[in-house]
Order: C-alpha cells, then sequence, then structure tokens
C-alpha cells in the first residue's frame, strides 16, 4: 500500500500524473481536508486499470474534462481502475461527459465506489453533470453510492446528478 498525503492545498498548472501502480495493494491519496484545485487547467485526478486507489479526505474543485474517449471527459476525477472516494468533495468541476466523476469501463472492469461524500455543483455540457458511469466495448462500469449526497449538479443532455450508459458493455449503478 502506497499512501499519498497532501500537507497543504494544491493548485495544479496542469491534470496530476495518472496513478498507476497495479502491483500495489492500493494507492491511497489522503487530503488530510485539503483542496486539489483543478485550475480549469484538465482532469484533476486519473486512475487507470487495473490500479486499485483510495481518494479521502480531500476537496477536488476546478478540473475541466481533458481524460476519455474525446478528450473532454472527467473534470473532477477519470476511473478505469478500481476507486474508492470517501468523506471527500467533488465541487464545481466541468466536462463534456462526468463533470464529477467517470467511471470508465472500456473493455475491461471499472470500479467506482463513493461513500460518505458531495458531489455537488458539477456541470457537463453532454451527459452526467455529477456521476458518468459508462461501459463500452464489452467492459463493465460498476458505481456504489452509499451514505453520500449528490446535489445541484447539471447537465445539458441528461443525467444531471448521474448518468449510467452501457453500450455493448454492462453499466450499474447500486444506492444504499
Amino acid at each position: 500500500t502506497h499512501t499519498i498525503t497532501l500537507a497543504a492545498d494544491i493548485d495544479l498548472t496542469g491534470p496530476a500524473a495518472a496513478l498507476s501502480n497495479p502491483a500495489a495493494v492500493e494507492i491511497i491519496l489522503d487530503g488530510a481536508s485539503h483542496t486539489l484545485n483543478g485550475g480549469r487547467k484538465g482532469t484533476v485526478l486519473t486512475i487507470l486499470g487495473p490500479t486499485r486507489a483510495r481518494v479521502r479526505n480531500v476537496t477536488v474543485t476546478g478540473g475541466q474534462g481533458s481524460s476519455g474517449p474525446t478528450g473532454n471527459w472527467a473534470g473532477g476525477i477519470f476511473n478505469t481502475g478500481r476507486l474508492v472516494i470517501e468523506n471527500s468533495t467533488l465541487y464545481a468541476n466541468i466536462a463534456t461527459q462526468g463533470g464529477g466523476v467517470v467511471n470508465y469501463g472500456d473493455g475491461a472492469e471499472a470500479g467506482l465506489t463513493i461513500i460518505r461524500s458531495t458531489i455537488s455543483n458539477n456541470f457537463a455540457t453532454g451527459m452526467g453533470g455529477g456521476i458518468a458511469n459508462v461501459a463500452t466495448n464489452g467492459g463493465s462500469a460498476a458505481t456504489h453510492v452509499e451514505n453520500a449526497t449528490l446535489t445541484g449538479n447539471r447537465a445539458v443532455a441528461g443525467g444531471g446528478g448521474l448518468f449510467n450508459e452501457a453500450t455493448n458493455g454492462n453499466g450499474t449503478t447500486t444506492f444504499s
């Protein structure tokens, strides 16, 4: 297990390097109640499959989509691995699809669990203002939302809070 702990708020000058280490049991990004601000310079965080990651106690804001198949998805977080977001806030991020977070299973498995977190005031010019859960090319995308708040998210084409899509794949979302 590898842990990265923030010691202060961080204003990014571009997208952060992707978290990618399939050999690790888990990569933990502990925000220690600090903020990662993307400054509208790209997707704030990317987790590549099959990496297992946990993002906790952090506010992710100011992201502008620069990921996904069209290069403009996921303002806050783009995930193709196994990601747990806990005790965190995704706020005021924008993208074409998945303003707050995208869970993307493209020919592989992607898993997203959101626990005790808030996803608010994110915006998508397409679909999935808060969350976009997308499975394609025989892949699977499974999102689980537990004791979390989705509020004030907007999307022009649909799914202000959540957009779930499976095109030749299996996309599921559960709430508890």
